[in-house]
């Protein structure tokens, strides 16, 4: 008789760790689904934010508010200076033009990009 209720408790005890077990996946399943949909709405805003960017950020556009807005003109062809540079300041560019700065290098010379 005792081994009946000592088994029958046992029984009723992992009927209830069952129970509690699958409530814990659903509530952790219920998060995952939360998050997924939460990094999808993140991940198309994001792909948005890089469209607005890049449409806000073309050249065309910048050269148009620059003139209408800041009254910016392109120099004319002999506001051009060339700056020849002395030996010991060559490691401040490459030989590529970077278009992060303002300046580039064409043989020896320096010249500064107005765009």
């Amino acid at each position: 008789m005792r081994l009946i209720i000592f088994l029958s408790i046992v029984v009723f005890s992992n009927a209830l760790a069952v129970v509690y077990v699958r409530q814990e996946n659903r509530d952790v399943f219920r998060e995952v689904v939360s998050r997924e949909e939460q990094r999808d709405r993140l991940n198309s805003e994001w792909g948005q934010l890089q469209v607005e960017q890049a449409t806000w950020a073309r050249h065309d556009r910048v050269e148009m508010v620059a003139k209408r807005d800041l009254h910016m003109i392109a120099p004319s062809f002999a506001d051009v200076m060339v700056v020849q540079l002395r030996e010991r300041y060559r490691w401040l560019v490459t030989e590529e033009r970077n278009p992060s700065t303002c300046f580039f290098r064409v043989g020896t010379g320096l010249y500064w990009s107005a765009w």
